[in-house]
């Protein structure tokens, strides 16, 4: 099914509507792309799906280089987005969780980007002693043997870490003073 991307939902899936008028969240899709959707569930008042095909990307879609996101890896989403047209698309779904909320806020504000570092914060499922991004809509894990989507201190725990037999670790580094926190349970 070919259809247009309009906007983002607040789990980063585009949204398009499809001819008989049913919303479709796609898995894949940025806000202004036409892309072919496999659909993978049918409600009757949306759909779900997957890209297939871009047919007219966004300037903002970038190629995305991990072999772990082939596996079905689901610990970035928006690996496929420019940083700084993640952040944005973020503030926006903030901006859109606060307005249906009826919550009357200031937009948070951009942070400045470091090129160097990639995200600061990371939930892993611990399977084995080891960390690992759980598979989407699954609860089947990918081990990454590196991630170039973090920055390199959480990456050194993601990667070389032992969990013992926790079910699950939350790692955070400071971008600007190098501290870590690791959250085992």
């Amino acid at each position: 099914m070919e259809l247009r991307i309009t906007a983002t939902a607040r789990d980063g899936t585009g949204v398009a509507r499809a001819d008989d008028g049913r919303v479709v969240f796609v898995e894949g899709a940025l806000p202004g792309e036409t892309v072919t959707a496999e659909i993978t569930r049918v409600d009757k008042r949306w759909s779900r799906g997957r890209v297939v095909v871009v047919v007219d990307p966004s300037p903002d879609r970038i190629p995305v280089g991990c072999s772990h996101q082939l596996e079905g890896c689901g610990g970035c989403d928006l690996l496929h987005v420019e940083a700084r047209a993640a952040i944005r698309m973020k503030q926006s779904m903030v901006v859109d969780q606060l307005v249906r909320a009826g919550v009357d806020a200031p937009a948070p504000g951009l942070r400045d980007l470091d090129d160097d570092h990639g995200r600061t914060t990371v939930r892993a499922a611990v399977v084995d002693g080891r960390a690992g991004y759980r598979i989407r809509a699954s609860n089947d894990i990918v081990v990454p043997d590196g991630c170039d989507a973090v920055d390199p201190l959480v990456e050194e725990l993601l990667v070389d870490g032992r969990f013992g037999d926790a079910e699950e670790v939350q790692i955070r580094v400071g971008s600007r003073t190098g501290e870590r926190l690791v959250v085992v349970t």
